[in-house]
C-alpha cells in the first residue's frame, strides 16, 4: 500500500492543487480496503478509527454513540457507547416476504431491536456492536440483500416508484431497470467480498462463488466520487420520489396506450447543505434531456426499447447515443413487496 505521501504527489493536478484529506484516503485504501480488515478483526476495542470509518461508509456502515450516555460516561472516565449503523440497498425498494422477515429478525439478533425505512427505501439497522458487524453483514447477503454503496462517496440507492407495477395496463418494469443501474454503478473492488463473506459471492440460486481480488475502479477511479450521487426513476403523473431533488433522474414518457416511449432526464438536484455555510443550499433541478425510443434490444425473455438521447432543454446539443439500456429481468417465486 502506498504511503500517503505518495499518493499524495501522484493525485496533485498540473495546476497545483492538493487533493483533499479524503480524496488521498480513498486513493490510498487499496480499493475499499485500508485498515478495515484489521480494525473490525480487532475485539479490544469497540470502535474504528476515524480514517477506517471513511472508508466503512462504502461497505454500508457509519459508527455511532449514543448521545444521552456522553456525559455520564465521560464523567466516570469512560469512552463513548459505540455501535454501528448498517444500511441495506434494494432497487425500486424491491423484497420479498422472506426478506423483510429476516431483516426483522436481525434486526433483534443483532441490534437494538429497531427496523427503520429510509427515504431513499432501504433499511438501516442501529445498534449494532462491532462484533456482531460481520454476522449482520453475512446473514443479509446469504438473503440476497446487500449493503455495499449503502453509503460513501459513491452512487446511492436507485429510487422508483414503489407500485407503479401495480398500476392498469403497466407492462414496464421500473424496478429491473432501477436494479440494472444499481448493478451497473457498483464499485468494482472486491473488497467487500472479502472482508465480510470470506472472498465470496452469493448467487441468486444460493450457489457461492469465490472472487478474484479486484482494486481497479473502472467507472470511478482511485478517488470515487466527491461526494455521494443520488439517482431515481419517476412517473410524469407521480411524484413519488420527489423526482426534481435527485442529483440526476429519469422521468418516463407514456403514450396514449400507456406505454413507455422514452425518458426525460433531469438533472442538478439535491438536499444536501453543509452547517454554517450559506453557500450550500438545496437545490431543484435545473437541466434536462430526453430520451426517446428509435428502435428494440432482443432480450432472451423479451423485447426492450434502446434509446438515445435527444437533447431539448438548457443543454442542447448533448450528442446523441445508440447504446442500449439493457435492463436486467428481475423474477421470484415469492410476492415481491416494495418499501415507499
Amino acid at each position: 500500500m502506498e504511503t500517503m505521501q505518495e499518493t499524495t504527489e501522484q493525485l496533485s493536478d498540473d495546476n497545483g492543487r492538493e487533493p483533499s484529506k479524503n480524496e488521498v484516503l480513498k486513493a490510498a485504501s487499496d480499493g475499499l480496503r485500508g485498515t478495515l480488515f484489521e480494525e473490525i478483526a480487532d475485539v479490544s476495542s469497540e470502535r474504528v478509527s476515524e480514517d477506517a470509518l471513511q472508508i466503512l461508509k462504502f461497505h454500508g456502515s457509519y459508527q455511532q454513540d449514543d448521545r444521552d450516555l456522553r456525559r455520564e460516561r465521560r464523567k466516570r472516565g469512560l469512552d463513548r457507547a459505540w455501535s454501528f449503523m448498517v444500511r441495506t440497498k434494494h432497487a425500486g425498494g424491491r423484497l420479498t416476504a422472506e426478506q423483510y422477515l429476516v431483516a426483522d429478525e436481525l434486526a433483534t439478533k443483532y441490534g437494538n431491536n429497531s427496523l427503520r425505512i429510509t427515504t431513499r427505501q432501504d433499511f438501516q439497522f442501529h445498534g449494532v456492536g462491532k462484533a456482531n458487524l460481520r454476522k449482520l453483514i453475512r446473514e443479509l447477503n446469504e438473503r440476497w440483500m446487500t449493503t455495499y454503496g449503502g453509503c460513501g462517496d459513491i452512487t446511492r440507492n436507485t429510487l422508483t416508484c414503489p407500485v407503479a407495477d401495480l398500476l392498469p395496463d403497466s407492462h414496464f418494469d421500473y424496478q429491473a431497470l432501477a436494479q440494472d443501474i444499481n448493478d451497473r454503478f457498483l464499485a468494482d473492488s472486491t473488497s467487500y467480498y472479502e472482508l465480510w463473506l470470506d472472498g465470496e459471492k452469493i448467487l441468486a440460486d444460493g450457489s457461492r462463488v469465490t472472487v478474484e481480488p479486484q482494486r481497479q475502479e473502472s467507472l470511478y477511479g482511485p478517488t470515487y466520487m466527491p461526494r455521494k450521487h443520488k439517482m431515481g426513476i419517476g412517473l410524469p403523473h407521480d411524484n413519488c420520489i420527489d423526482l426534481f431533488t435527485q442529483d440526476l433522474a429519469l422521468e418516463a414518457i407514456i403514450d396514449d396506450q400507456k406505454q413507455v416511449t422514452g425518458f426525460n432526464l433531469v438533472a442538478g438536484g439535491g438536499l444536501g447543505s453543509t452547517h454554517g455555510k450559506a453557500e450550500t443550499f438545496p437545490a431543484w433541478v435545473t437541466a434536462s434531456v430526453s430520451f426517446r425510443r428509435i428502435g428494440q434490444w432482443q432480450s432472451s425473455r423479451r423485447q426492450l426499447p434502446c434509446i438515445a438521447t435527444m437533447a431539448t432543454g438548457p443543454i442542447a446539443g448533448t450528442r446523441a447515443s445508440s447504446t442500449c439500456w439493457r435492463i436486467a429481468a428481475w423474477s421470484g417465486s415469492a410476492r415481491n413487496w416494495v418499501l415507499g
